[in-house]
């Protein structure tokens, strides 16, 4: 109990009259004392008990304290925790771990404490020496102290061989030494990076600085070299883009810079081409060929064509493959032909169609480039109404032989057949995709419109158990969760079929706790530093081998790490099987991984228009597996895959100032942005979730298109006739992990309209 004693002056005036009440006075105060103390005690009581943790007795919880602490960015009361650690616990970990907090927030707020303490945390917390180094030489780099910081960065990089932190203290090692005016230095730790991490992320920005050294040196032929490297090799960069500025400078300066290769040319082109950036791609091959024989002419001119095609271009993009397939120069003439089958089915050109078939089948294509372009021109007869022509053509391109093509192909007549009423002959269409062997998802699809059919036809006990022979293979489909909502499904038992099970083992591998990358995450977590300890655990995916348990035990601590990405890889990559078959058996926390929740309780703060958040996080499952830098081929960027420039009309609906194309990296702006088109979406086609869905793929115009056509067909159907492959398949990837995420965390933010046709 706090005891405060009030003390009363023995020549207060004020009781000088009382003194012959004294005894009586004495008693009275002793009796306020007690009960003014009393009151104290319990609002001083209240209050300690109203901070977490009270007196610092027990250092686990004193520094979870500072941890909230600092989360709750209430600075204050996490430095007055960490002192308290820094006193009752000298000489032990814990003082290592108050030490490393405080000089990482010192750092951050430029406080001079920050080196001190840093200094003493690797001392008593030398297992993350790393981090408390490299936090030294950010220190000191802020301060203005460039020798200070550039001898942190390269003790860590020497003292520390095995750290995460090594490759980014190397870089800033060459950049604090290139500020402090010693290039000398900068230069020999480039070359070291160069060496050491030529795939690492960081090589342009090195690159930049190695060209920089060379100019301030005096050796402006060899800067302009790895000026030009970076601008070819790293085109889709910032540093790519900062290399021409700068050899635009030297020019401007007097100085020679050789013109740019074909190498170069062709290496820029492809770098931006596999990036998305297909109008800066074509800038840079039509630049290439301007060269005489040049080697990969024929494939530039076919990445031309594509990029247009990707760009909507189509007229241009006719051109280029019209000039390919008329060349006849082999394999890439004969991929032209395809892409220009694509094209005249596109824009409607029949015609052009026709004459481009009729060479075909004088002999211009053969095996599986022949069965492609066969399905687009049965898909040509389809689309205006020949349909017979089209099943003949159809079952033509599968009677080719066993292609990639052949199951595609039959599988297309039966679906046509079924769409015409034939349902006998769909059935005998996917029947003949069923005795194929690896058929695929294509398999999955012909057994459930087999069952369709046969419903069709009223043999329902048939179709029960085509039913239930699909989801006994694949009970977490998407086609068996439709399966179990047509009517036929009454009539058979639920069964798990072969569900796989497995174990959750909560032991880990002994090798791997030995890891020092395991001991550092654990130390990490501990400080709150989840980011950090995912990229520990990162280290581990290389190590795990192929045992299960052990890929399991990882994946579940990349992903209460929040590195949900490689989690979810790692699940992907061993565990197919359960993904397909896992049944009711299979623990929670597998589903958990699988159907990554990290970013549910952000979705849910966002105005979605009517959208359910686990819709939002299906979409990000479907679209980038959790990577938030994950780019398209079409340029889309991060974890919903937003494109550029709907991204910069989004900013202006929302009144988001500072859009950039590098913003879109950042999980939350970009699930900002593309909740919001989602939501938008939705409200476009009065809250049908399937339209909404197709439409974030293949755009709200197209989509509209297609109710014209289709809209009159039950759900399954409709999306079953969606003419684009690549939005068909990605609707019943949404829609089965929508399903997913309702069964993981429940409906309770399901919104009515979610069920409309589902």
């Amino acid at each position: 109990m706090i005891r405060k004693v009030i003390r009363v002056p023995a020549n207060c005036q004020i009781f000088r009259p009382l003194r012959a009440w004294r005894p009586f006075v004495g008693y009275l105060f002793l009796f306020i004392a007690y009960l003014v103390v009393g009151t104290v005690t319990l609002i001083f009581a209240e209050d300690l008990s109203e901070k977490p943790g009270g007196a610092c007795q027990v250092p686990q919880d004193c520094l979870n304290d500072a941890v909230r602490a600092l989360n709750g960015r209430e600075a204050d009361q996490a430095i007055a925790r960490l002192n308290e650690l820094l006193a009752k616990f000298p000489d032990t970990p814990w003082e290592g771990r108050a030490a490393l907090l405080l000089g990482k927030y010192y750092q951050t707020v430029g406080d001079r404490q920050a080196s001190s303490l840093l200094m003493r945390a690797e001392r008593q917390l030398p297992l993350l020496g790393d981090y408390a180094q490299y936090f030294l030489g950010e220190f000191f780099f802020q301060a203005g102290d460039v020798n200070g910081g550039a001898t942190a960065f390269d003790v860590l990089v020497d003292r520390y061989p095995g750290s995460v932190l090594r490759p980014q203290a190397l870089y800033r090692s060459v950049e604090t030494w290139f500020q402090g005016d010693d290039c000398m230095r900068s230069r020999e730790r480039q070359g070291r990076f160069l060496a050491e991490y030529p795939k690492n992320p960081l090589v342009p920005a090195v690159l930049l600085r190695q060209g920089d050294c060379l100019l301030k040196d005096g050796d402006a032929a060899l800067a302009a070299v790895v000026y030009r490297r970076a601008w070819s090799q790293y085109a889709a960069t910032p540093q790519g883009d900062e290399a021409a500025a700068r050899m635009q400078r030297m020019r401007q300066n007097g100085i020679t810079v050789p013109d740019p290769t074909a190498p170069e040319w062709w290496l820029r082109g492809r770098t931006l081409f596999d990036a998305g950036q297909h109008a800066r791609a074509i800038t840079a091959f039509d630049e290439l060929l301007k060269f005489q024989d040049v080697p990969d002419r024929l494939q530039a001119r076919l990445n031309v064509g594509i990029a247009r095609v990707r760009l909507k271009q189509y007229d241009e993009a006719q051109q280029v493959f019209s000039h390919l397939a008329k060349s006849r120069s082999g394999q890439i003439s004969f991929e032209a032909v395809v892409w220009l089958a694509r094209i005249y089915l596109r824009q409607g050109k029949d015609d052009l169609l026709l004459s481009l078939a009729r060479e075909v089948d004088a002999g211009l294509l053969s095996g599986d480039l022949k069965a492609r372009f066969l399905v687009l021109f049965a898909a040509q007869h389809a689309d205006r109404g020949r349909l017979d022509k089209a099943v003949a053509t159809y079952l033509q391109a599968g009677d080719l032989g066993m292609t990639a093509t052949t199951t595609e192909a039959y599988w297309q007549a039966g679906w046509l057949q079924y769409t015409m009423g034939r349902y006998e002959d769909a059935v005998t269409a996917f029947d003949r995709t069923l005795h194929l062997k690896n058929v695929g998802v294509l398999g999955l699809s012909a057994l459930y419109w087999k069952a369709r059919s046969l419903e069709k036809l009223g043999e329902t006990a048939q179709a029960a158990t085509a039913y239930q022979t699909l989801c006994a293979d694949v009970p977490n489909s998407y086609y068996c969760s439709s399966a179990r909502l047509r009517p036929a499904w009454k009539d058979g038992s639920d069964s798990n079929g072969t569900a796989v099970k497995l174990s959750v083992s909560e032991n880990p591998d002994s090798t791997l706790i030995e890891d020092i990358h395991y001991r550092r995450a654990l130390e990490l977590k501990l400080l709150g530093w989840q980011k950090e300890a995912g990229e520990e655990l990162a280290q581990l995916t290389s190590k795990v081998g192929k045992e299960r348990g052990v890929v399991l035990w990882v994946a579940r601590l990349l992903n209460s790490s929040g590195e949900f990405h490689r989690a979810l890889s790692l699940i992907q990559m061993f565990f197919s099987d359960v993904l397909d078959r896992g049944g009711p058996d299979i623990p929670s926390a597998f589903w958990e991984i699988a159907y990554p929740g990290g970013f549910l309780p952000f979705a849910k703060t966002l105005p979605l228009q009517g959208i359910d958040p686990h819709l939002v996080t299906a979409v990000i499952r479907e679209e980038s597996a959790y990577n938030p830098l994950a780019i398209s081929t079409a340029g889309a960027l991060g974890l919903m895959q937003v494109m550029p420039h709907t991204g910069q009309k989004i900013a202006a609906q929302v009144g988001s100032d500072g859009f950039s194309r590098e913003r879109l990296f950042d999980p939350c702006y970009n699930i900002r942005f593309g909740s919001w088109y989602l939501g938008h979406l939705a409200e476009k086609f009065n809250h049908n979730l399937v339209y909404a869905i197709a439409a974030y793929n293949a755009g709200p115009d197209i989509v509209t298109k297609w109710i014209q056509q289709f809209g009159y067909r039950e759900q399954d159907e409709f999306i079953e006739s969606i003419p684009y492959t690549e939005t068909r398949q990605y609707v019943k990837k949404v829609l089965r992990s929508y399903r997913q995420y309702g069964k993981i965390y429940g409906p309770e933010s399901r919104t009515a309209f979610l069920d409309k046709g589902c």
